[in-house]
This record gives C-alpha cells, sequence and structure tokens, in this order.
C-alpha cells in the first residue's frame, strides 16, 4: 500500500474520526488521532456490509462507492473514489434548475433504497432492536421492566405498564422505524455536473431511526434542501413496503420518556448495588414524567382531535387508578 504521508488528504472537515487520501481512482482511509482502531475498523465493516448491499439495489440514480480492503492489522480501508462537488448551498445555487432536479430525486431514490432493504419496523418494537442490524435485542423493554421490580414500588410499575400500552396502541400510526443513512451531511454527498451523477458517501453511522426524524433532523443538516420537496418527491416514489413518515407530537414525546426510562433502568441494572437510593431518584423522576404527560394525554381536549386522527378511542384511555402518589409504598 502506498504510504498516507506520500497522498493529499482530502477530507479537511473538522471534527472528523476518519483521514481520507487521495489515490488516484481510489480513497485511503485511516482513523484519526486519538480515535480508537477496534471501533474504527468495526464501522468501517458495518460500512462495507451497507455499501454491498445498496449495490445490490442496482438504482441508476446514484453511485456509491465500493469498499475494496479492510485491514484490521495496519488500520485502513481502501474505497473507490467518487467525483464531483460536496453539495453545499453556495454551490447548490450555483447549479440549473434542471441540476437541482437531478440531484432531488437522486436523494429520493438513495432514502427510499436505504429505507426498503432491510425492513420497515413499527415504532412499538423500536424499543427492543438493534438500531445497526434491526436484530431484536435480548433485553427487552418488558425485561427490563420485571427487573426493575424488585426497586420499584407497584404504582411505579402500572405507571408504566399503562404508558406503553397506550403506546403500543397509538404508535400504529407513528413514523416507522427504518434503517437510513444516519449522517446526511454536505461532506458525504457529491455532484459531478459534467457527468450529471450524484454520490453518497460514509456509510459508518447507518441505522435505524424515526423516519420523521430522518427527514426532519438528518437531512435537514443539508441547508439547500427544502425538505417539503423532498418529502413529496420520496412519497412519490412506487415501494414495496409502505412508510409511515409524520409523527404524532404525543406518540413521539411518550416515546422518548419511555426509552430513557428503558436506558436508565438498564444502566442501572448492569450495577445496581451503586448509588442505589439516588439512581432508583432518578428512575422514578423518568416514571413522574411519564405520568404527567399520560394524564395530559387523556385529559387534554387537543388530544380527542390527535386520537382521531390516528384512530385511537379517547374513551378507552383513561387512567383506571386516578393520578398517584408514586413516591408512597416504596418498596
Amino acid at each position: 500500500m502506498i504510504h498516507p504521508d506520500n497522498l493529499q488528504q482530502i477530507n479537511t472537515n473538522v471534527p472528523r474520526e476518519t483521514l481520507v487520501y487521495n489515490a488516484d481512482d481510489l480513497v485511503i482511509k485511516r482513523p484519526a488521532p486519538g480515535v480508537a482502531s477496534n471501533a474504527w475498523i468495526a464501522k468501517q465493516k458495518h460500512a462495507q456490509t451497507v455499501m454491498n448491499e445498496l449495490a445490490n439495489v442496482k438504482s441508476n440514480a446514484y453511485v456509491i462507492p465500493q469498499m475494496r480492503e479492510i485491514s484490521t492489522q495496519k488500520l485502513f480501508a481502501i474505497e473507490t473514489r467518487v467525483y464531483g462537488h460536496p453539495i453545499n448551498t453556495s454551490y447548490f445555487e450555483t447549479l440549473s434548475p434542471q441540476d437541482q432536479d437531478i440531484i432531488y430525486n437522486a436523494l429520493a431514490h438513495f432514502i427510499n433504497d436505504m429505507n426498503q432493504m432491510r425492513p420497515i419496523i413499527k415504532q412499538r418494537d423500536g424499543f427492543d432492536i438493534d438500531i445497526h442490524t434491526g436484530a431484536i435485542n435480548t433485553v427487552s423493554f418488558n425485561t427490563v421492566l420485571d427487573q426493575m421490580k424488585r426497586y420499584l414500588n407497584p404504582n411505579e410499575i402500572k405507571i408504566i405498564q399503562m404508558a406503553r400500552t397506550w403506546f403500543d396502541a397509538a404508535s400504529e400510526n407513528d413514523a416507522d422505524f427504518v434503517f437510513s443513512h444516519g449522517d446526511m451531511n454536505e461532506n458525504n454527498i457529491f455532484y459531478d455536473s459534467v457527468n450529471r451523477r450524484v454520490s453518497f458517501i460514509d456509510f459508518a453511522d447507518a441505522k435505524y431511526e424515526n423516519a420523521h426524524y430522518m427527514f426532519e433532523r438528518d437531512f435537514a443538516k443539508l441547508g439547500w434542501l427544502d425538505i417539503n420537496r423532498l418529502r413529496h418527491e420520496y412519497l412519490a416514489l412506487r415501494r414495496a413496503t409502505p412508510v409511515i413518515i409524520e409523527s404524532n407530537k404525543f406518540v413521539e414525546n411518550m416515546r422518548n420518556k419511555l426509552q430513557n426510562f428503558k436506558w436508565t433502568a438498564m444502566e442501572f441494572l448492569k450495577n445496581p448495588q451503586v448509588a442505589v437510593a439516588i439512581r432508583i431518584k432518578m428512575i422514578s423522576e423518568f416514571i413522574l414524567e411519564i405520568d404527567k404527560l399520560y394524564q395530559q394525554i387523556v385529559r387534554s381536549e387537543k388530544f380527542s382531535d390527535a386520537t382521531k386522527a390516528i384512530g385511537i378511542n379517547v374513551n378507552n384511555l383513561t387512567n383506571p387508578m386516578g393520578h398517584m402518589n408514586i413516591q408512597e409504598n416504596r418498596r
């Protein structure tokens, strides 16, 4: 392999965890100083898997590189090089409407192909998957809740169970969990105006994420992008599996709070002998937030409209226990 010291580094954005060097029609990638080598290699292997899957789609709308080699011993990865200009706002504004149309079309197809090449996952199952593979985790939400029964009082457990039951029903029409690029910024999308080709790079952070988040947060990092136009072009494409891309605000808030509960409880259960009272108090505070949101949901006039829109009968969601003092009867 040609030593990178003799090559031109072509990525200068900071911060970065990968150094990229030009080697004619190839690029050589190496971890930046201070980056853990094992984690970096794992990311390159993950990227290679995703790139191979995407190559099998055989789209004519865009180009992706091929991963030629990964060396665990010498800590490098070699990819085919993509050509063009990074699509930042100032560059995009110089392009003709026809060129801009090509970019939007390529981006819509790219998102759709990423989403469709791995199974679409409903939000109710999103708590229990590996976000990189989509595989079901061995430690499920229910397993965590069952193990926490030793540390929480019965009312706290009932609040979580009740909120989760509501969430499972309401999330039927929430935005789906879809496989996505995960790091769509202006340094990862290129346009070759001569050959009119759009290219996408850097799949190390590809993962499952909420489809609403994908549009509103991940792709919104592209400063030139009209999200509404992209959404419209994406939804116009044919797909084998339908995708819901909009989140109901109540469902989104409950999802975030339940996820926070699970993450915090999992960390506690890894070593429940350390700072027990402090950490249980923190978990109980999350449960208080969940209870407060649940009470807001079932009593809100706005919720009546929201639930009609997502097909939930509010009369079936009242709290059978009333508003509880969850600090009582602690075990």
